[in-house]
Protein backbone atom coordinates (compact mmCIF):
# COMPACT_ATOMS: atom_id res chain seq x y z
CA UNK A 1 0.00 0.00 0.00
CA UNK A 2 1.49 3.23 -1.45
CA UNK A 3 1.40 6.64 1.20
CA UNK A 4 -0.51 9.19 -1.20
CA UNK A 5 1.36 11.97 0.74
CA UNK A 6 4.44 10.59 -0.43
CA UNK A 7 6.05 12.83 -3.11
CA UNK A 8 8.45 10.42 -4.06
CA UNK A 9 6.71 7.19 -5.09
CA UNK A 10 4.17 7.50 -7.90
CA UNK A 11 0.95 6.88 -5.97
CA UNK A 12 0.51 3.88 -8.30
CA UNK A 13 4.14 1.75 -7.46
CA UNK A 14 4.26 -0.93 -5.76
CA UNK A 15 7.69 -0.42 -4.76
CA UNK A 16 8.82 2.28 -2.05
CA UNK A 17 12.49 2.28 -2.03
CA UNK A 18 14.11 2.77 1.77
CA UNK A 19 12.78 3.91 4.63
CA UNK A 20 9.74 6.29 4.82
CA UNK A 21 11.73 9.37 5.65
CA UNK A 22 9.23 12.06 3.86
CA UNK A 23 5.74 11.35 5.59
CA UNK A 24 4.62 14.18 6.68
CA UNK A 25 4.14 14.51 10.55
CA UNK A 26 0.22 14.56 11.13
CA UNK A 27 0.10 11.03 8.64
CA UNK A 28 2.87 9.27 10.95
CA UNK A 29 5.72 10.21 13.84
CA UNK A 30 9.01 8.75 13.08
CA UNK A 31 10.52 6.02 15.07
CA UNK A 32 13.12 6.66 17.36
CA UNK A 33 16.71 6.01 16.28
CA UNK A 34 18.54 4.25 18.61
CA UNK A 35 18.48 4.19 22.53
CA UNK A 36 18.72 7.77 22.93
CA UNK A 37 15.94 8.26 20.59
CA UNK A 38 15.47 10.99 18.15
CA UNK A 39 14.88 10.78 14.56
CA UNK A 40 17.21 9.82 11.99
CA UNK A 41 20.11 11.86 10.94
CA UNK A 42 18.41 12.15 7.45
CA UNK A 43 15.24 13.69 8.68
CA UNK A 44 16.88 16.13 10.95
CA UNK A 45 15.90 20.12 9.91
CA UNK A 46 18.79 22.09 8.54
CA UNK A 47 20.64 24.85 10.40
CA UNK A 48 20.58 27.48 7.41
CA UNK A 49 17.01 27.22 7.07
CA UNK A 50 16.06 27.19 10.69
CA UNK A 51 17.78 30.99 10.28
CA UNK A 52 15.79 31.63 6.96
CA UNK A 53 12.31 30.48 8.38
CA UNK A 54 13.47 32.52 11.80
CA UNK A 55 13.79 35.75 9.63
CA UNK A 56 10.53 35.36 8.12
CA UNK A 57 9.03 34.78 10.96
CA UNK A 58 10.65 38.22 12.72
CA UNK A 59 9.24 39.94 9.78
CA UNK A 60 5.61 38.37 10.02
CA UNK A 61 5.83 39.47 13.63
CA UNK A 62 6.99 42.83 12.63
CA UNK A 63 3.96 43.25 10.59
CA UNK A 64 1.66 41.90 13.45
CA UNK A 65 2.88 44.24 15.67
CA UNK A 66 2.58 47.25 13.17
CA UNK A 67 -0.53 46.04 12.01
CA UNK A 68 -1.97 45.82 15.76
CA UNK A 69 -0.90 48.79 17.45
CA UNK A 70 -1.51 51.28 14.06
CA UNK A 71 -4.90 51.40 14.72
CA UNK A 72 -5.08 52.45 18.15
CA UNK A 73 -2.59 55.18 17.26
CA UNK A 74 -4.45 56.76 14.86
CA UNK A 75 -8.02 56.29 17.08
CA UNK A 76 -5.79 58.38 19.56
CA UNK A 77 -4.18 61.00 17.20
CA UNK A 78 -8.63 61.27 15.51
CA UNK A 79 -8.56 62.77 19.85
CA UNK A 80 -6.53 65.51 19.37
CA UNK A 81 -6.28 65.39 22.15
CA UNK A 82 -3.03 64.20 24.47
CA UNK A 83 -4.99 63.34 27.82
CA UNK A 84 -5.37 60.18 29.36
CA UNK A 85 -8.00 58.63 27.26
CA UNK A 86 -4.94 58.90 23.77
CA UNK A 87 -2.30 57.71 26.27
CA UNK A 88 -4.92 54.89 27.58
CA UNK A 89 -5.56 53.93 24.03
CA UNK A 90 -1.68 53.87 22.71
CA UNK A 91 -0.74 52.26 25.97
CA UNK A 92 -4.07 49.69 24.68
CA UNK A 93 -2.40 48.66 21.29
CA UNK A 94 1.33 48.67 22.26
CA UNK A 95 -0.04 45.74 25.18
CA UNK A 96 -1.89 44.11 22.68
CA UNK A 97 0.29 44.19 19.83
CA UNK A 98 3.37 42.54 22.20
CA UNK A 99 0.56 40.06 23.47
CA UNK A 100 -0.11 38.99 19.99
CA UNK A 101 3.59 38.68 18.66
CA UNK A 102 4.60 36.97 21.72
CA UNK A 103 1.65 34.26 20.99
CA UNK A 104 2.73 34.11 17.65
CA UNK A 105 5.51 30.86 17.47
CA UNK A 106 4.18 29.12 20.49
CA UNK A 107 0.85 29.07 19.38
CA UNK A 108 1.62 28.44 15.64
CA UNK A 109 4.21 25.91 17.33
CA UNK A 110 1.64 24.23 18.65
CA UNK A 111 -2.02 24.29 16.52
CA UNK A 112 0.41 22.73 13.62
CA UNK A 113 3.88 21.74 14.42
CA UNK A 114 5.68 24.64 12.48
CA UNK A 115 5.22 28.50 12.26
CA UNK A 116 4.53 30.00 8.84
CA UNK A 117 8.57 30.64 8.04
CA UNK A 118 9.12 26.88 9.35
CA UNK A 119 6.47 25.68 6.52
CA UNK A 120 8.16 27.93 4.04
CA UNK A 121 11.42 25.96 4.34
CA UNK A 122 9.29 22.46 5.01
CA UNK A 123 10.26 22.60 8.68
CA UNK A 124 8.05 21.54 11.65
CA UNK A 125 8.81 20.80 15.44
CA UNK A 126 8.00 17.35 17.00
CA UNK A 127 8.73 15.75 20.44
CA UNK A 128 12.21 14.23 20.44
CA UNK A 129 10.97 10.68 22.13
CA UNK A 130 8.14 10.20 19.39
CA UNK A 131 8.05 12.49 16.40
CA UNK A 132 4.25 13.00 17.51
CA UNK A 133 2.84 16.59 17.72
CA UNK A 134 4.16 18.70 20.52
CA UNK A 135 1.20 20.62 21.48
CA UNK A 136 0.60 23.98 23.12
CA UNK A 137 1.80 23.01 26.47
CA UNK A 138 5.23 22.14 25.01
CA UNK A 139 5.18 24.88 22.66
CA UNK A 140 4.79 27.45 25.12
CA UNK A 141 7.39 25.77 27.29
CA UNK A 142 9.56 25.92 24.39
CA UNK A 143 9.05 29.32 23.37
CA UNK A 144 9.25 30.77 27.05
CA UNK A 145 12.57 29.03 27.74
CA UNK A 146 13.75 30.67 24.62
CA UNK A 147 12.46 34.16 25.69
CA UNK A 148 13.79 33.59 29.49
CA UNK A 149 17.51 32.47 28.27
CA UNK A 150 17.49 35.79 25.84
CA UNK A 151 17.04 38.04 29.12
CA UNK A 152 20.45 36.30 30.56
CA UNK A 153 23.76 37.83 28.61
CA UNK A 154 25.48 35.12 26.74
CA UNK A 155 22.56 32.74 27.23
CA UNK A 156 20.23 33.71 24.60
CA UNK A 157 23.68 33.44 22.48
CA UNK A 158 24.14 30.35 23.42
CA UNK A 159 20.95 28.92 22.83
CA UNK A 160 20.52 29.61 19.07
CA UNK A 161 23.62 28.35 18.64
CA UNK A 162 23.39 25.09 20.61
CA UNK A 163 22.48 23.53 17.74
CA UNK A 164 25.49 23.96 15.61
CA UNK A 165 27.03 21.32 17.21
CA UNK A 166 24.80 19.21 18.66
CA UNK A 167 24.15 15.74 17.23
CA UNK A 168 20.17 16.16 16.63
CA UNK A 169 20.67 19.69 15.77
CA UNK A 170 18.89 21.19 19.23
CA UNK A 171 18.74 24.51 20.54
CA UNK A 172 19.01 24.96 24.25
CA UNK A 173 15.34 25.77 24.29
CA UNK A 174 14.52 22.14 22.22
CA UNK A 175 16.24 20.54 25.00
CA UNK A 176 14.34 22.21 27.54
CA UNK A 177 11.28 21.55 26.00
CA UNK A 178 12.05 17.70 24.55
CA UNK A 179 11.36 19.17 20.42
CA UNK A 180 13.55 18.62 17.46
CA UNK A 181 13.60 20.19 14.31
CA UNK A 182 12.87 18.03 11.18
CA UNK A 183 12.49 18.25 7.74
CA UNK A 184 8.59 17.98 6.97
CA UNK A 185 8.61 17.05 3.40
CA UNK A 186 11.72 16.04 0.39
CA UNK A 187 13.92 18.54 -0.09
CA UNK A 188 13.66 20.97 -2.68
Amino acid sequence: MTDPHRRDVPANSAHRPGPDLWTPYPHGPFVPAGPAGGPPKELLGDVGKRLLARIVDGVLVVVVLVATVLPFVFAATALEDDGPVATALVATGIVLGLLLALAYEPWTTGRYGRTPGKRLYRLEVVRLADGGRIGHGRSWARALSGLVMGQIPFLGLLDVLWCLWDGDRRCLHDKAAGTVVVRSGPPR
